[in-house]
């Protein structure tokens, strides 16, 4: 039984995490987007944030998933491809820091 409890306070724990890292990840594709966006219009290497940027973002994005099929499967793979940048980041400060060994 005690298995069991913690079993499931472990799950709810790590898909609360998960959501988190899912909701963090959009925002932060949003904000990739649109300073990618920002950096093409401007013709300016590298890429800087800020509210215009993000509103850009936003736009790109809304346009996109307009896009019957492919829009939607494009923002996923992008979001995830964020996500997977953020997971390496987290784990590479860790390492950074010796909290983790790799």
């Amino acid at each position: 039984f005690l298995v069991l409890v913690v079993g499931y306070a472990l799950a709810f724990l790590l898909f609360a995490f998960y959501l988190l890292a899912l909701a963090l990840s959009w925002v932060l594709t949003v904000l990739w987007i649109g300073a990618w966006a920002s950096s093409l219009v401007n013709k300016q290497p590298g890429l800087a944030v800020g509210w215009k940027t993000a509103t850009l973002g936003a736009v790109v994005v809304a346009v996109i998933k307009f896009i019957p099929v492919v829009g939607a499967l494009f923002c996923f793979v992008v979001m995830l491809a964020v996500l997977g940048g953020l997971v390496t980041s987290i784990k590479s400060d860790l390492v950074e820091h010796g909290e983790v060994k790799e």
